[in-house]
């Protein structure tokens, strides 16, 4: 099974270090010192949560490369040009993509039920709702924006199902986070809420840590949930009391 550490170790100091001066740095407005630390976000999460029986499961890879492009897509995102904003999407993009494998491969085979049918309507009504509120903003970005939608309501899709097939709840709130998070950076970037009291790069940051730090463990933890059913299964098994 993935082992949880049971001491504190540097990374974890380093890892809350980490996260509480990024947002300090973006609350008191301090974009230079945010620009800095930002690269270093996810790599805490990742030392954080490292083990060397995480990676060699397939799902443990996959999450390997969520986040490997989820900090690609966090430094492409600090300079301000289009083509920057553009490469962030896809890398972004990449990340939902292989959390879409993850949260498959925790939940397939299943059987269809109604509880499915709405889920999946409410993400269409949800990117249908998002696109049309940033439609007439994105100028020559609707393309990107179009396929980015419909990838990261499909993992909103996939990590609902795990939800319901595996009563892992982090999946559910942590996709919601994460569509929050880029919901919030399309309002900002296309400047379709301009209420100068709202602290989005705070608020952004804020959702975006919490996401990943969500579903990294939803990750993590279903591992630990799959890894013990199969030692149960094992044991139960009629040849189990038996020696070959």
């Amino acid at each position: 099974m993935v082992k949880v550490r049971n001491s504190i170790k540097w990374q974890d100091y380093a890892f809350v270090f980490i996260l509480i001066s990024d947002l300090i740095s973006l609350a008191v407005g301090n974009e230079n010192i945010h620009a800095f630390i930002k690269p270093l976000v996810v790599p805490s999460i990742a030392f954080f949560f490292y083990s060397k029986e995480l990676i060699k499961f397939k799902i443990g890879k996959y999450l390997a490369f969520v986040l490997l492009f989820s900090w690609l897509g966090d430094i492409l995102l600090i300079f301000d040009s289009s083509l920057h904003f553009l490469l962030g999407l896809f890398s972004f993009l990449i990340a939902h993509f292989f959390y879409i494998l993850i949260f498959s491969s925790t939940t397939m085979p299943f059987k269809i039920r109604a509880i499915h049918t709405i889920t999946i309507l409410f993400f269409l009504i949800l990117a249908v709702f998002i696109l049309q509120t940033v439609w007439g903003k994105t100028e020559n970005l609707q393309f990107p924006v179009l396929i980015y939608t419909i990838i990261i309501s499909v993992m909103g899709v996939t990590a609902t199902f795990n939800t319901i097939e595996n009563r892992d709840y982090y999946s559910l709130f942590g996709a919601l986070l994460f569509i929050i998070s880029d919901a919030l950076i399309a309002l900002n970037t296309f400047q379709i809420v301009s209420v100068e009291v709202i602290n989005f790069p705070f608020l952004i940051m804020f959702t975006y840590i919490c996401d990943q730090l969500i579903l990294v463990y939803s990750v993590v933890n279903q591992m630990n949930k799959n890894q013990l059913s199969l030692i149960v299964r094992v044991i139960k098994s009629p040849f189990a009391n038996y020696s070959f």
